[in-house]
Order: C-alpha cells, then structure tokens, then sequence
C-alpha cells in the first residue's frame, strides 16, 4: 500500500464521517450518507483531532481534544507514522488480517512521530512539538479508512516562536 500525502487524503476523504461497519465493505464515498456529531462516535471522526476547519466536515476540532494544528500538519503526522517501520507493520497487518475492528494503535503502541510537526494537548492552548500519535485504521483490499488520529504525546516546552 503507497502511504503517502495523497494516499491519506483519500483515506480521509473515504473516512470521515462513515459508520464503521460500512467500512468493512469498501469505500463510502457517497457524500450523502456522511454524518457530522458532536462526538464522532462510531464514525470515522479523525476531523474531532484537527485545531482549523476540516475540508471534508467544515469542522474545527473542539478544544478539549488533543488537535493537530492543522490539516496539512494531521496528514504529514499521518505519513509519517505509517511510514515508520511499526506503521508499515500495522499495514501488513490489515492486509493479512481485515477485521471489521481495525488495528488501534495507541498508548504503548502508539506511533514515535520523527518529523516537526505541532499541535495541541487536551485543552491546551500552547502549541507544542508532537512526539507520539495514535491510530485507528481498517482496509478493504487496497482501500485504506482512517477512523481517528490524533496526537498523544508532546514535547514539555512550548513550539518555537515563529522567525521572519
């Protein structure tokens, strides 16, 4: 499976909003049967992580999730933990073994972030460095569904202030 920026942003696109059970069927792409809540329980809610507006919901994550401080920020974190050795794991996994379920990666199985990536912790306010982000992802053939992501772990000090 290619994971990259594209690669992601149509398994967003397939994602969001989706129930999960029409997840183990193949792509959802039919914008009518999307569904926004509050929660974005049992649905594809990765748009719950994200600090701006969502392209696809329109939605800003609300505060006391942890958020991505963007979208382009959740889907480099997105690459770049399913290009890690574990990610790539997890992949061969949901290639091996599709489960209605999925494979949830997080707590002591959360993914190392290794590039510059920043957002927010639950509640906070104060940009900081992501280290750690969980997942939650099933896949039908080729079609990959990202059903939530999220940053898990930060760097203690504040992001950097921004140099002109």
């Amino acid at each position: 499976m290619t994971i990259d920026t594209a690669s992601i942003e149509a398994a967003l696109f397939r994602s969001t909003g989706v129930v999960y059970d029409g997840m183990q069927y193949g792509p959802a792409n039919d914008p009518s049967k999307r569904t926004y809540n509050a929660s974005g329980k049992g649905r594809g809610h990765v748009y719950m992580h994200g600090a701006d507006k969502d392209p696809q919901s329109n939605t800003a994550g609300p505060a006391h999730k942890s958020r991505f401080e963007n979208h382009t920020t959740m889907v480099g974190v997105i690459v770049d933990i399913l290009k890690s050795t574990k990610g790539q794991q997890a992949l061969a996994g949901l290639d091996a073994n599709p489960t209605k379920d999925g494979v949830w990666l997080h707590g002591s199985s959360g993914l190392p972030v290794s590039g510059n990536w920043y957002g927010f912790e639950q509640g906070g306010t104060v940009k900081k460095k992501i280290i750690k982000a969980s997942i939650n992802m099933r896949a039908h053939g080729d079609a990959l569904f990202i059903t939530s992501a999220y940053p898990e772990d930060f760097q203690t000090n504040a992001a950097p202030a921004a140099t002109t």
